[in-house]
């Protein structure tokens, strides 16, 4: 055991506790590469240009709701070095009328996370290698006015990169 005088250093908790993050509901969550680098495109004239390892996350992204019935995508962008996305988690007939569990947020960024790792690195013949940081954020998006905020974030995102603190230039310029 470790003198009382010393303190092990702990992460903050990003979740609320007591929170049921399967409750139907939107969520904005943005999800980094673990190394910062921007290995999914570029942003060039305020435009995000994907490159095969961006389409690739971003076909991931869109194949999330034929795997959990109970979320449906609202906007999203991939960026160079992130991804930001809008999920709705809703009511489900069949989790509604069956013994299955609903999922939550994290198992749900889990899975986008694991599927993309396996589609990048095959792509990069990186077998294993890292991709995403290993946590992510997440807010729970509560009024219609926090929804437009966050949408417009969202589609704004690109055009404000030179001033986006994962941008790794800006971060070169300090």
């Amino acid at each position: 055991m470790p003198p009382d005088w010393i303190t092990p250093l702990r992460r903050k908790a990003p979740r609320i506790a007591d929170y049921d993050y399967a409750a139907p509901g939107t969520y904005f969550v943005t999800v980094c590469a673990a190394t910062g680098q921007c290995l999914f495109g570029e942003v060039a004239d305020g435009a995000v240009r994907l490159n095969d390892l961006g389409r690739a996350v971003a076909r991931c992204w869109e194949e999330t709701p034929r795997h959990f019935s109970t979320v449906e995508l609202d906007l999203y962008v991939v960026m160079p070095n992130h991804v930001h996305g809008l999920l709705a988690l809703t009511d489900s007939a069949d989790v509604l009328t069956s013994n299955r569990v609903r999922p939550t947020v994290h198992t749900i960024i889990g899975a986008f996370k694991s599927a993309a790792t396996r589609q990048v690195n095959m792509l990069r013949h990186a077998p294993g290698a890292p991709l995403w940081q290993r946590a992510y954020y997440e807010h729970i998006v509560r009024t219609d006015q926090g929804m437009e905020r966050i949408r417009e974030y969202i589609a704004n995102n690109a055009a404000k990169w030179e001033l986006d603190e994962d941008n790794p230039a800006r971060r070169r310029r300090r």
